[in-house]
């Protein structure tokens, strides 16, 4: 069946955000993430979410990176002790900058921008449990970005566009297939 999970946001000032958890019984749970994060999703549990500043969680000592992909169950961010078990799934590299990301059913759709060119990846668990990306087939150049996915279907639709190509909208079935136009 289909399971709903509801999460409330509220903004102390212009550039802070907190999320609270709202339980089945209707309790608020503020979760532990760093003031400044965008929410991706929730999928098995775990809660996907992105960092706009550095943050070092609870219990680490290591500091994460400005515009990473990480993940963390939603168990242990509902609760206000013992180490928070954090996981990268992307943190930029040199000239690389988050644009977005969106769970799938396939795995989790990241958009960056890379050397000022669009790149579309999509992040899986790979067979030693680590994250690893494959890139999806867009043409070079552009900007594209991920218009629609989503977390029960296999089907993705990626929009682009660059100096000579009108925006147009891109589709793959599988993680591995090539796009094309949708006429």
């Amino acid at each position: 069946g289909v399971r709903y999970h509801y999460f409330l946001n509220r903004s102390p000032t212009f550039f802070t955000n907190e999320t609270s958890y709202l339980a089945d019984d209707g309790s608020v749970t503020k979760l532990d993430l760093p003031s400044k994060h965008g929410l991706t999703g929730i999928k098995d549990g775990i809660i996907f979410f992105t960092i706009q500043t550095p943050w070092t969680p609870r219990g680490s000592r290591t500091a994460m990176a400005t515009g990473s992909l990480l993940s963390a169950p939603l168990t242990a961010l509902k609760a206000s002790t013992g180490p928070l078990p954090v996981t990268i799934i992307y943190t930029p590299g040199a000239r690389e900058a988050l644009q977005g990301a969106s769970i799938a059913k396939a795995g989790i759709y990241v958009t960056l921008s890379r050397n000022v060119k669009s790149e579309v990846r999509l992040y899986r668990k790979n067979a030693r449990g680590a994250w690893a990306f494959t890139p999806i087939a867009l043409p070079a150049n552009g900007v594209a970005s991920l218009a629609d996915s989503g977390i029960r279907q296999d089907e993705a639709f990626f929009s682009y566009n660059d100096f000579i190509t009108p925006p147009s909208v891109l589709f793959a079935r599988t993680p591995r297939s090539r796009p094309v136009t949708v006429q």
